[in-house]
């Protein structure tokens, strides 16, 4: 069967379907397997990537407050290595004036006909000139951030009513955009949405965010290419500043990457703001909605090559959807809580060139911070009045020339109560023990949660190893220049610390511990958890 010759698109609504007919029942199996792997993920193209396409743009630019001169230029962007604005002439006269070393903006419009604005650009290099008399010349300037379709004329006019939102696996995690697929045997049918929303969800005051996926087709003689992409957007109740914005985007991004267990990435950015623009249908400025895309340099991010599958990930969208909106607000009602453990954590997920022992004691840091501003967790050995009396009582009984010095010691700074504070491996002791929990039907194969012996031999090493790498001091014992000196053996530490701190995690986002125990069981990687927690070196 010529498979060119018999298909043909059809749309209908929002969206569109393919028949396509034949009446030889294995071909029709093989064509249906073949067609749902196209749709699901192999032949499933990423759409207006923009953060990532290197480009060059020739035009006129000049600075918002003196529209009249006008300098020809260059823009060059890279993603990796940012943008670029390369000048012939300066926006000012060389001969009598010093090159200012920032530019807050800087307004262009190139040969394509596109209107661009440039934020925060550093002066960093002149080439020689032609004319020392003439005045000319060429400088550059590093930009740090590009807009693209509208101009801002003031920094504080760089504000947003909406943010859409491209992150990397967001097309995988949310398996939004599945096909339809109809089996008969004389012909099967696939429908495919062009457009679907997921309900708006309030994450704080002001501020929504949902879902959408586009999806469109193309296809010649040999191929069929479903282009689909689902967008993140954020939305305030009135125009907020791009700072605003980028940390919600930050924290969404910091979620998506506890999701899927990858560092995941913003991989196309548009705001959405209102201002005047030309019509080419009434051929008058109108005030309307203005899209602008946002470009800048994002460094050492991976190239996303490989699907995820749902078994690759902690949690999917599915597993969220039902309380979306609960556990995602929850992450964000306790980022003023948890936003020194948030960075982190997350600032250590996502630098893969760090040393094991950086690593180690990040992660470290991370687990003592969550502890300590848990307000859940004990903090203290006894209560405050009982240690007052405690320290009070051992001062009266210290010989006098010995006071000052126990009373520094017990009373640093004059506040009692550090002394009574836990130390770390009793803060250990209490997050393990609240993880057990979660983990209950890992622990008849977990000696790290089922013995005790075993529990504490394990802090007591990571103690250890972590007060050497703070303090570099081994107090005569050899053996922990050599344990730090064991990437493999700090990296396998620091692997069940993060897995301590997902389920930490889960816990604030609402996750009760029969519900973290299934996520756990349905884990692909639960035979390495297992192990992790059987094991002690």
């Amino acid at each position: 069967m010529d498979l060119n010759s018999t298909a043909c698109w059809v749309f209908g609504g929002m969206g569109f379907w393919v028949l396509i007919s034949c009446s030889h029942p294995c071909l029709i199996e093989m064509l249906y397997s073949y067609l749902k792997q196209l749709l699901n993920k192999n032949y499933v193209k990423r759409v207006d990537l923009d953060m990532f396409e290197e480009f060059e743009e020739r035009g006129e630019w000049w600075l918002p407050d003196n529209p009249d001169k006008k300098v020809f230029g260059t823009l060059k962007f890279n993603p990796n290595s940012g943008a670029v604005l390369d000048l012939i002439s300066s926006f000012i006269d060389i001969q009598s004036e010093r090159q200012p070393a920032l530019y807050t903006l800087i307004l262009g419009k190139v040969s394509t006909g596109k209107i661009i604005t440039l934020y925060q650009c550093s002066y960093f290099r002149s080439s020689l000139n032609i004319s020392i008399s003439s005045g000319f010349g060429t400088c550059q300037f590093y930009v740090y951030k590009v807009f693209t379709g509208f101009h801002f004329q003031e920094e504080s006019d760089i504000k947003f009513k909406s943010l859409i939102v491209y992150y990397s696996y967001l097309n995988e995690w949310s398996q939004m955009g599945l096909p339809n697929i109809e089996l008969s045997q004389e012909e099967f049918s696939i429908k495919y949405k062009r457009r679907e929303l997921i309900e708006p969800v309030n994450i704080k005051q002001d501020w929504q965010v949902f879902m959408e996926l586009y999806a469109d087709y193309d296809w010649d003689k040999l191929d069929i290419n479903i282009n689909k992409q689902v967008n993140i957007v954020i939305e305030s109740d009135e125009e907020k500043s791009l700072q605003e914005y980028e940390k919600v985007m930050r924290h969404i991004q910091n979620f998506l990457s506890l999701c899927v267990t990858k560092p995941v990435y913003p991989l196309f950015i548009r705001g959405l703001k209102m201002g005047d623009a030309f019509s080419s249908i009434t051929g008058l400025m109108e005030y309307r909605p203005i899209s602008v895309n946002i470009l800048y340099q994002v460094s050492n991010t991976p190239i996303v090559t490989k699907n995820l599958m749902p078994y690759d990930m902690l949690l999917t969208f599915s597993k969220l959807s039902s309380k979306f909106e609960y556990y995602l607000g929850n992450w964000f009602r306790k980022i003023e809580l948890l936003e020194p453990i948030y960075e982190l954590y997350f600032g250590t997920i996502y630098n893969s060139y760090m040393y094991p022992q950086q690593e180690f004691l990040n992660l470290m840091q991370s687990v003592e911070a969550y502890h300590r501003k848990n307000p859940t967790m004990k903090q203290y050995e006894i209560s405050q009045e009982e240690h007052s009396e405690r320290v009070e009582k051992i001062i009266n009984k210290t010989p006098e020339e010995y006071k000052t010095w126990l009373k520094n010691r017990l009373v640093p700074q004059g506040k009692v109560y550090i002394s009574n504070q836990l130390d770390l491996r009793k803060r250990l002791v209490e997050i393990i023990n609240v993880c057990s929990e979660a983990l209950g039907e890992f622990i008849e194969q977990s000696n790290l949660f089922k013995s005790r012996k075993m529990r504490d031999s394990f802090i007591y090493k990571i103690v250890r190893m972590r007060n050497y790498l703070t303090h570099l001091d081994d107090h005569g014992d050899e053996s922990l220049k050599q344990q730090a000196a064991n990437d493999n053996l700090l990296r396998y530490w620091s692997q069940k610390i993060k897995l301590i701190i997902e389920i930490c995690f889960l816990y604030e986002v609402g996750f009760s511990p029969e519900e973290i125990k299934d996520i756990f069981m349905q884990r692909n990687d639960k035979e390495l958890i297992i192990h992790l927690l059987s094991t002690n070196f």
